[in-house]
């Protein structure tokens, strides 16, 4: 018999510390808690298949021992005492693979580099007869290594069953895992720094009571019922553990039986819902993501989810949803897809990653659409249509934002006003001190000109001062048009400064409805050199752009105003005199 004599490729340990460093860069914040359930869960599979009556129980919340550290408790079958040190500190050491293929190195590569004052591993294995086996890998300025015991000469402490929580001896066996974080200072309950920029909620459930629930809720789809998840939630009256259900569960509690479903197409599955705050109210779910979403899935876990927050956007209306998008979640499930490393993306057979192929199940799920979400759609529609019609109320909202508005001239025709300009009136502030004497003469407000800018919405500042009403800001969403200079017959459309070159016989069609079209789609539209569709927003839309360029005005208005009159030598006595500042 032949002995293969091939040399196995292995691991250079001298150059692990810096591997670990870019493995945890490359991760999102939020992957430790996902790698950390997941290993209990797939505990409690093993546990599963040894007993066929088996509860599993994971609790996710503060340390008993180590004040202000998170740790994950699960009374599932443990890690092996003789086999602890390798499980939990060798890239690629996994004790069984599991279905989802982890492959032994996603705690390590999630942890190590953000855990540098330790993790530790307190374990009861079943079959160890009540011995346990603690391990601290940490990093002891040079490696990540297992923290050696001079009383127990060992990089293992060995422990007692009595050493662990009451949940886990009336088992008789389970696991702990403490996440020191990077100082003995440093608490882990809370999100760790850069988690609103980059983790699956981003800043969408960030409060320091709910994060972690949200984050479980959404994070995991669903997960088996013989398994019970709980979050320990700190309020300041009380501190307790609450039981977390995983997306799905939620999504259902907010619909009803009819208004959800599953479309099944060759490439992927499209689970959706249509919401209802008949149920409860919606918004006020801080402890889960109700909002209509966006969200893609693998393997009974959430790997992108976009929703309207600070830092996302609900992508729902180019999915001809116009009217519906907040009431909708849409989760796409591909088939026989592969995730990276780091479990933040999907790549096809053909090593095509995921988001080459939404367009694809967009279009499907557009040709498909159930008729529950098209009727309701319908419906949204028509209801918006009929108050596009009350003239009367839509004069009240719009007039309730442009209220004592008045625009600023910006001679540069850009969206951004580069100058200081005074709350009285469009004069440029002349940084310079104007000495003692009278006030200048109060400047009229100018509106804007033909070089005002693209934007379809005039910018206009509160105005605080002056006896004079000046005259308000108005809705403004027609793009400035240009006679071409040169003989060519046709038009051209420069979208990123909102002009139209026309010449002598142009014709321009004008559509007055919402905007249906995608950024990318309304380019190639718009910039046809043979026709021009010009889609003007609704009067309902302008109060939203009306809405979202005056919503911190007024405040930005007092700011400005403040550090202006604060950087002067002089102020005015109140009397039409300035006097020099003491």
């Amino acid at each position: 018999m032949n002995k293969n004599k091939d040399r196995i490729a292995g691991v250079d340990t001298n150059n692990m510390a810096g591997i670990y460093e870019i493995m945890a860069k490359t991760m999102p914040h939020n992957q430790i808690y996902r790698e950390l359930i997941t290993n209990s869960l797939e505990a409690g599979a093993r546990m599963k298949e040894r007993d066929p009556n088996f509860k599993g129980m994971i609790l996710i919340g503060e340390s008993k021992t180590h004040p202000k550290k998170l740790c994950v408790m699960d009374n599932c079958e443990g890690i092996p005492k003789d086999k602890i040190l390798p499980l939990t500190g060798d890239l690629a050491a996994t004790y069984k693979q599991s279905e989802a293929g982890n492959f032994g190195h996603g705690t390590k590569a999630a942890a190590f580099a953000n855990n540098k004052h330790g993790i530790l591993y307190h374990s009861l294995f079943i079959d160890d007869k009540g011995e346990g086996s603690g391990v601290r890998m940490y990093y002891n300025g040079k490696d990540f290594a297992a923290k050696h015991h001079e009383e127990f000469d060992s990089c293992i402490v060995p422990l007692e069953k009595s050493d662990f929580p009451e949940f886990i001896q009336e088992a008789g066996h389970g696991n702990i895992t403490t996440l020191m974080g990077n100082s003995a200072e440093e608490n882990t309950l809370l999100p760790p720094l850069g988690y609103e920029e980059n983790s699956l909620l981003k800043s969408g459930r960030v409060s320091p009571i709910h994060w972690q629930t949200a984050l479980t809720n959404t994070k995991f789809f669903e997960w088996p019922d013989y398994m019970t998840i709980k979050v320990e939630a700190q309020r300041e009256e009380r501190t307790n553990y609450e039981k977390v259900r995983g997306h799905k569960y939620m999504l259902n509690q907010y619909s009803s039986p009819k208004n959800r479903g599953i479309l099944d197409f060759k490439r992927a599955r499209i689970h959706w819902w249509l919401m209802s705050d008949n149920f409860g109210k919606r918004n006020s779910r801080n402890d889960c993501v109700l909002n209509g979403q966006l969200a893609i899935l693998h393997q009974k876990e959430i790997i992108k989810i976009d929703f309207n927050c600070e830092g996302g956007k609900n992508p729902l209306k180019s999915w001809n949803l116009q009217f519906s998008y907040r009431d909708v979640a849409l989760i796409v499930e591909f088939k026989n897809f592969q995730p990276n490393l780091q479990r933040t993306t999907l790549y096809s057979n053909e090593r095509v990653e995921y988001t080459d192929y939404i367009h694809e199940i967009r279009k499907l799920f557009k040709e498909n659409m159930p008729m529950i979400l098209a009727e309701n759609e319908t419906r949204m529609q028509r209801e918006y249509s009929k108050k596009l019609l009350d003239n009367e109320s839509l004069a009240k909202r719009i007039s309730r934002y442009l209220k004592n508005l008045f625009t600023i001239e910006n001679e540069k025709g850009d969206e951004t006003i580069g100058e200081l300009f005074p709350l009285e009136g469009a004069k440029a502030i002349d940084p310079s001190p104007p000495g003692p004497g009278p006030l200048p003469p109060r400047p009229k407000p100018i509106l804007p000109g033909p070089e005002f800018g693209p934007d379809p919405v005039m910018i206009g500042i509160k105005n605080l001062e002056g006896k004079k009403k000046a005259k308000k800001a108005r809705p403004n969403p027609m793009p400035r048009f240009e006679l071409r200079e040169d003989e060519a017959a046709y038009i051209e459309y420069d979208y990123d400064n909102n002009i139209c070159y026309l010449y002598k016989q142009t014709r321009i069609a004008i559509a007055k409805a919402r905007n249906i079209l995608t950024e990318d789609e309304k380019r190639d539209l718009l910039t046809n050199e043979d026709a021009l569709l010009m889609s003007i927003l609704s009067p309902f839309e302008v109060v939203d752009k009306v809405i979202e360029y005056t919503k911190y005005l007024e405040k930005r208005s007092k700011e400005l105003n403040n550090s202006t009159q604060e950087s002067l030598p002089f102020r005015s006595n109140g009397k039409g005199m300035y006097e020099e500042k003491r």
